[in-house]
């Protein structure tokens, strides 16, 4: 899958609550940032939070047992050790 490009902006039409849109502006402010920027950011976490989930289910619905991390914007997954597979017998006693 080709990474998704952020570089032409469109603009969108969003309702907020007014608390959660003060809350938004004092934290902009504080950051010397614009409220678009802020939410446009707080939009991309929310995005690779997402598809970090998505790994993760398709990874357990597979039988895998491996954590996965995101390098740039690349997901990579990690076999999980040894010492930490999913078989009780396996996990340290401190983790049993």
């Amino acid at each position: 899958m080709a990474p998704t490009s952020y570089k032409s902006k469109h603009k969108v039409l969003v309702a907020i609550p007014k608390g959660l849109l003060e809350e938004t502006d004092l934290v902009a402010t504080a950051e010397h940032r614009t409220r678009s920027d802020l939410i446009r950011e707080a939009l991309r976490s929310y995005i690779d939070k997402f598809k970090q989930k998505q790994l993760m289910a398709l990874h357990e619905e597979r039988g895998a047992h491996r954590h996965v991390s995101v390098v740039g914007q690349t997901p990579v997954a990690l076999s999980q050790p040894a010492a930490y597979s999913s078989t009780p017998s396996s996990l340290p006693a401190s983790l049993q």
